[in-house]
């Protein structure tokens, strides 16, 4: 071989390769490296291969609307935003929240669930993702309380956006205050409102 001709993590025999478990899905004709299978030794496959040693593997119902049109798969990365109804019987306002940023995806696809013993099984869209324990905590309670969302990362984008979350008032007054605010500066400008 010459040196820097084949990338690092290759191999130079099938055997080395054999029995190891893939932790991403490879196309026809691509390139098995280290990087792309899991440590020797671990013997079963499935999500738990692919989990950090330090997250856990946590799934959430979704359907085509937030699981953005079947288009999450493996590997990207989401982020998770939730919408919470005031309780019945107290005064309040819903409230949506980005709560999760750049979760990686794991799995993505179909299960049968049955919600009454005599009502017949139907599929559900069911993402399962990548989380440490307080993200486990915090997505526990969102699949609880209120409705998920998830939005899909360019996998360039690693930015993290910390927001206040928005209110029926704040959402509706939103574009308000921008008009509010050129006025402003224009009357600032010669004393006329414009």
């Amino acid at each position: 071989f010459v040196p820097g001709a084949v990338p690092e993590g290759h191999f130079t025999s099938v055997d080395v390769a054999k029995d190891r478990i893939l932790l991403v899905d490879l196309k026809r004709n691509e390139l098995v490296l280290e990087s792309k299978l899991a440590p020797v030794g671990m013997t079963s496959g499935g999500i738990a291969a692919v989990t950090d040693p330090s997250k856990r593997a946590m799934s959430v119902k979704v359907d085509d609307v937030i699981g953005v049109a079947g288009f999450i798969k493996p590997a990207d990365h989401v982020d998770v935003m939730v919408t919470i109804e005031p309780i019945a019987g107290k005064q309040g306002h819903a409230v949506s929240k980005t709560i999760l940023e750049n979760v990686r995806v794991l799995a993505a696809g179909t299960q049968m669930e049955r919600k009454g013993k005599d009502e017949e099984a139907k599929q559900v869209q069911v993402i399962t993702v990548e989380v440490d324990v307080d993200e486990a905590e915090k997505l526990a309670l969102a699949s609880n309380q209120g409705k998920l969302r998830l939005s899909l990362r360019n996998p360039l984008n690693k930015e993290r956006v910390l927001t206040k979350g928005i209110s029926v008032g704040s959402l509706l007054n939103s574009y308000r205050h921008k008009e509010v605010a050129k006025a402003k500066a224009k009357s600032d400008d010669d004393g006329f409102i414009r």
